[in-house]
């Protein structure tokens, strides 16, 4: 909802106490993808978001994980052939 409405700052706090309140793994993984996608929102924290990202990919692999580092790497002006095996194999 923050998000939406631009507010990422709130976005991001709510981010990060999910995190680290989370007691089950997708709590634990969702708190990583709205932090992403905020930091990817955010447009100048690409690596901080990418690391979030790939933290949902390593502990519980999903679709939007993977579209979002793909984003990021798309941004940065990547071809799909130099990005990683994440990817090519969702």
């Amino acid at each position: 909802m923050f998000l939406r409405k631009g507010d990422l700052r709130t976005s991001l706090k709510l981010a990060e106490r999910t995190i680290q309140y989370a007691d089950t793994l997708s709590l634990l993984a969702d708190g990583h993808l709205r932090a992403g996608r905020t930091l990817h929102i955010e447009g100048n924290r690409h690596v901080e978001a990418a690391k979030h990202y790939e933290t949902v990919n390593k502990n519980m692999p999903g679709v939007l994980a993977s579209v979002g580092l793909a984003g990021i790497y798309l941004q940065k002006g990547a071809r799909i052939s130099q990005m990683p095996d994440f990817a090519h194999s969702q």
